[in-house]
């Protein structure tokens, strides 16, 4: 079966691939189970938790791996970092408090369940522990799915009938970042598919801030964050793409200095994102300055203050000097709206500065 047709029967191996996703949930949340289990029965929470022959310890090992197959389940289907996947253990050990302490637990020992300030208050040891082996079991599960995703990178020559499709994505931007988190979902439950990232730069920006680091209110690194640490089951390229021979279904790439190389694909996504466009405006493009990448905003913002450095003591003539101090921005949308107010706060904030 050829790699495009295996991708496309991704959906007829979903229902097994979530059930192996959440067995492996389960024996995550049974080992992480054991040891708080253990520290509950040492500190005496499951003294009178039995139900008929059936020891204290016995329903909390039950709900343990229960919520374990849980977080499996909401860690795959949403594969993020160690501390995402800690803090969805965290977020169902909160909600398995309030079904299984508060509720289940209740009920299997003949009360009645009620949800009072009082009854948080006297199951709140129970709380921390539930917490805790969330917390534990969600960076377990992590684990155990970045282990299965390194592993099935690695496999050398898979038979014919399991041949991976090639998914190449190039750009790096909010598109192409979006594109490989969901192949990596649908890798992560099972889809024959091996994803390659390719971008011409290494991290991802938030451009609609740009206007905050040109003004000088954000610094480049609080809009720009590494794309590797985003998607962490990816293969990324960082280098340049020079050609795309749809015919031969091959990517060229340049990185630096070494020579080009040609990545093969199967199914490929572009997007590699807009550039500025003038719409032929007189004197815009030679004279203006873009905003759509770090460098621009640096630029833009080193330009307005060597401005205001040239007004206040190198030109004497007044009319020179409100030549000088008058900004046009080009463009009423969202970007040239932030860029007006961005540019109005960076001058008035320094004004007091220069005295002339």
């Amino acid at each position: 079966m050829s790699g495009a047709a295996n991708f496309g029967s991704q959906s007829r191996r979903e229902l097994p691939a979530r059930m192996g996703l959440a067995g492996w949930g389960a024996a995550a949340g049974l080992v992480t189970g054991l040891p708080v289990g253990a520290l509950m029965g040492y500190q005496g929470m499951l003294a009178d938790r039995g139900i008929g022959a059936i020891p204290g310890w016995g329903p909390f090992i039950l709900y343990a791996t229960a919520a374990g197959a849980a977080i499996g389940l909401v860690v795959a289907y949403r594969p993020r970092g160690l501390a995402v996947a800690a803090s969805c253990g965290v977020l169902i050990g909160l909600l398995g408090w309030l079904l299984f302490w508060l509720t289940l637990d209740r009920v299997l020992r003949g009360q009645t369940p009620t949800w009072s300030i009082l009854a948080a208050a006297e199951a709140y040891p129970e709380l921390v522990a539930d917490l805790l082996h969330g917390g534990l079991t969600g960076a377990v599960v992590h684990g155990l799915f970045s282990l299965r995703a390194r592993r099935s990178r690695s496999e050398s020559a898979p038979p014919e009938s399991e041949q991976l499709a090639r998914v190449v994505i190039v750009g790096g931007g909010f598109g192409g970042l979006s594109a490989a988190k969901r192949f990596e979902r649908l890798a992560l439950r099972g889809a024959a598919i091996d994803v390659t990232l390719i971008s011409d730069s290494n991290f991802l920006l938030f451009t609609p801030m740009l206007a905050e680091v040109a003004s000088g209110a954000l610094e480049p690194s609080h809009i720009s964050a590494p794309v590797r640490a985003a998607v962490v089951h990816t293969r990324f390229r960082h280098a340049a793409v020079e050609d795309i021979d749809t015919d031969g279904r091959t990517v060229s790439l340049i990185a630096g200095s070494a020579p080009a190389e040609r990545i093969p694909y199967d199914h490929l996504v572009l997007a590699v994102g807009s550039v500025p466009h003038f719409l032929d405006l007189p004197g815009v493009q030679a004279h203006g300055y873009t905003l759509k990448d770090l460098n621009d905003a640096i630029l833009l913002r080193n330009h307005v203050i060597g401005l205001l450095e040239r007004a206040d003591h190198m030109e004497p003539d007044p009319r020179e000097r409100e030549r000088l101090l008058t900004f046009v921005v080009a463009g009423g949308g969202f970007a040239g709206a932030e860029a007006v107010a961005e540019l109005f706060d960076l001058t008035h904030g320094v004004l007091h500065y220069f005295p002339g």
